[in-house]
């Protein structure tokens, strides 16, 4: 009866010995792998389906874009349009005071619009 009991004894030790050597390197690796996601930042509030590179270039084309001379029809000010020497401010009595290309201003009717 003693050896049935030390048999049942070492079984279970090796049975939760056999659990544990399982338990412990799955922990491990499940910790490793939120300690990686944790310092890694290239995911953190991005998109993750658009590579780094991509989304560098995409930022220094939209900073490119804010340095650019914006587009006459953009120009909300007489002063921002007579300081690009493409555009035109256009007068009209009739519609709102707008910036035009030189070539648009010139094909503007004239009854309608007077343009500097």
């Amino acid at each position: 009866m003693k050896k049935a009991a030390n048999l049942l004894n070492v079984s279970m030790e090796t049975t939760s010995s056999s659990k544990l050597s399982i338990f412990f390197p799955v922990i491990f690796l499940l910790l490793l792998s939120t300690a990686a996601a944790a310092t890694d930042n290239s995911f953190i509030g991005k998109d993750p389906l658009i590579p780094s590179w991509r989304r560098t270039s995409l930022v220094l084309q939209r900073n490119n874009n804010k340095n650019q001379i914006p587009s006459c029809s953009e120009m909300s000010s007489r002063s921002q349009c007579l300081q690009n020497p493409v555009c035109r401010w256009c007068r009209s009595e009739a519609l709102d005071d707008m910036c035009f290309k030189k070539a648009e201003a010139r094909r503007l009717p004239q009854q309608v619009f007077l343009c500097n």
